[in-house]
């Protein structure tokens, strides 16, 4: 059986002398897991690269007064963000929990067993969070495409929230809403009116939060609430994957059907085919409309549901005007009167309008004409008011005659 092993280093006792010493190489400082951000937003690892070709370097650290956290000994053993033993990186983590922000000098002082070496080119930068959105309130919380919602949030910031608002401005229709601060508290209040433009369904809204120093964020979700109140981080989000998000649910219209009686005269007797028309509209679109024609359903047609048309054929006029038709067939037996006809339509989101009621009237009279929908005069109505007139002008003229032929005053013959 054959062991090799490799020498790493020496760590103890020094293989060379104080006059054969090498001093230490410091390379640099870094952050490289991102910068830190103020009032505990977001710690940082600052790493000082340090090489030691005698192998008998003792400790690094770094001066971190300038933002009042004092000396840092950093490891290179693996602890408090260090990554690995021995490869030279020289390791802690920087968190900053109040409101110093900006680029800070953090000087580097190198010691081995002969010598120690202080690095002042060496910085750290500081970044300024944005405001946290702690609680949203809409009232109400579910509402119809143009209808009216009142909001409130509440937001902190260590340097001061200047401004906060609810971003629509990515909807058509829809604008930059900002939102008043209540005074003497954290909360901020508005309304905004919902553009008509909305797909129904759940709506996210995007909050723009500022605070005073300019610093700035879109957020759609709030953080949890710590001892501090949300003013020093780290500022976590809600545990459930359904809580704090700023959720609005939109509502869908139904469609509008507008149905009127159909008066059909009975000399259409044996049409298979008597146009019906309704009027749908819906501003999604519509996934259809069907019609129930109960007992004007054509011999052999199970009953129930049908289709309508609105593409140009057959009992429809022109394609795409949002008048459904369809056939009603008037059988040789059919009685006269009244005939219900049912009519519903769905949207291309599939909301349902309540079905409609209307009715066929077959009427007597007997005219060629055949009747009609959306408030037309039956035929013999107008023959016979024509009538009524011609009558009322002959008597007028016939009294006129004879007052003219009398001889008398106008009181008449005494």
């Amino acid at each position: 059986m054959n062991e090799s092993q490799t020498l790493a280093r020496v760590l103890s006792p020094s293989v060379v002398t104080a006059e054969d010493n090498t001093p230490p190489v410091f390379l640099g400082l870094s952050q490289p897991n991102g910068l830190a951000t103020a009032e505990g937003a977001r710690s940082s690892l600052l790493v000082a690269e340090v090489v030691d070709v005698d192998w008998n370097l003792e400790r690094v650290e770094v001066d971190l007064s300038a933002l009042g956290l004092g000396i840092r000994v950093l490891n290179d053993r693996g602890q408090d963000g260090d990554v690995a033993v021995d490869d030279d990186r020289w390791t802690t983590t920087l968190s900053v929990l109040d409101t110093t922000v900006g680029e800070f000098s953090a000087p580097v002082t190198v010691v081995d067993a002969f010598t120690s070496t202080t690095y002042d080119n060496a910085t750290v930068l500081i970044v300024n969070p944005a405001p946290r959105l702690l609680s949203i309130d809409l009232v109400p919380d579910r509402v119809q495409r143009g209808g009216a919602v009142i909001v409130e949030a509440n937001v902190v910031d260590q340097h001061g929230v200047a401004s906060v608002a609810v971003d629509l401005s990515g909807l058509s229709g829809g604008a930059l809403v900002p939102l008043a601060r209540i005074t003497g508290t954290t909360s901020w209040s508005g309304a905004f009116t919902l553009p008509a433009g909305v797909q129904p369904g759940v709506m996210t809204l995007p909050w723009v939060l500022e605070d005073d120093q300019g610093a700035s964020a879109v957020v759609t979700r709030t953080v949890q609430i710590g001892a501090n109140g949300g003013l020093v981080g780290p500022f976590l989000e809600p545990e459930g994957p359904d809580e704090g998000w700023s959720w609005l649910i939109v509502l869908n219209d139904a469609p509008t059907i507008t149905a009127e009686t159909l008066v059909v005269d009975e000399s259409r007797r044996g049409d298979s085919c008597v146009a019906f028309s309704v009027q749908v509209s819906d501003q999604d679109g519509l996934n259809g409309v069907q019609l129930d024609r109960g007992t004007l359903t054509p011999l052999g047609e199970q009953s129930g549901w049908t289709s309508m048309r609105n593409d140009g054929q057959g009992p429809d006029e022109a394609a795409g005007d949002d008048v459904w038709s369809a056939c009603l067939e008037v059988r040789t037996g059919t009685p006269l009167g009244a005939h219900e006809l049912l009519v519903r339509a769905s949207d291309t989101y599939g909301e349902v309008a309540p079905t409609v009621s209307t009715v066929m009237r077959l009427d007597a009279g007997g005219s060629s004409e055949g009747g009609g929908q959306n408030g037309e005069l039956h035929p013999a109505l107008v023959w016979g008011g024509l009538a009524l007139v011609a009558a009322l002008v002959v008597g007028l003229l016939v009294g006129l005659s004879r007052r003219e032929g009398g001889g008398g005053d106008r009181f008449g013959d005494l």
